[in-house]
């Protein structure tokens, strides 16, 4: 007659591997969930030394403002009309510190902002200013639309250098109008 043993047989060397995999696997998936609400992944990250404004109808992206050593300065960076029609950048001020205003011109007038797409304003510098730009200061920006809340924000004023070789820069074309909300 046989007998049984009711022991258990130790574990093989290839399922002890397994299972460490497999705890190991499991540890690693659980350790990156525990971020919660605070993980990284869910926190704004700012990237480059723009400014960025999302709000109501039209979001200002990774602006600066790009200046030489003569006064002359052309505002960097993407509109985007967040709208479901066309609106139109009519206005724009520039204050600096102590409230001492900075010449601005829309060279075309206005610039026509089509839904749902991205204007980059460095392309044409299409918005220049002249006057008194410090270089690492941060100065007032304020924009208005025809149709999308008004953005108001510091934005950072910065030399002209090689990454920057292509925006332009100079003094704004003769005979063109500057922009109404400006002295």
């Amino acid at each position: 007659m046989a007998t049984h043993s009711s022991a258990a047989r130790p574990p093989s060397r290839s399922s002890a591997r397994r299972v460490l995999l497999v705890s190991a696997a499991l540890a690693a998936t659980l350790t990156g969930c525990s971020g919660g609400f605070n993980a990284q992944t869910n926190q704004l990250y700012q990237p480059g030394p723009g400014v960025s404004v999302r709000q109501d109808g039209v979001y200002l992206i990774n602006a600066i403002v790009v200046t030489d050593a003569s006064g002359h300065g052309t505002l960097v960076g993407a509109l985007v009309n967040e709208q479901a029609r066309t609106d139109t950048l009519e206005s724009v001020t520039l204050t600096g510190s102590h409230g001492v205003s900075v010449n601005v011109t829309i060279l075309p007038g206005t610039i026509s902002l089509p839904p749902h797409q991205a204007v980059q304003l460095a392309n044409t510098g299409a918005v220049r200013f002249d006057g008194t730009l410090q270089p690492g200061a941060t100065y007032r920006i304020t924009m208005t639309f025809r149709n999308g809340a008004p953005i108001s924000t510091l934005i950072p004023l910065i030399s002209k250098t090689s990454t920057y070789a292509q925006v332009p820069l100079g003094p704004v074309p003769t005979g063109t109008v500057r922009s109404a909300s400006n002295p």
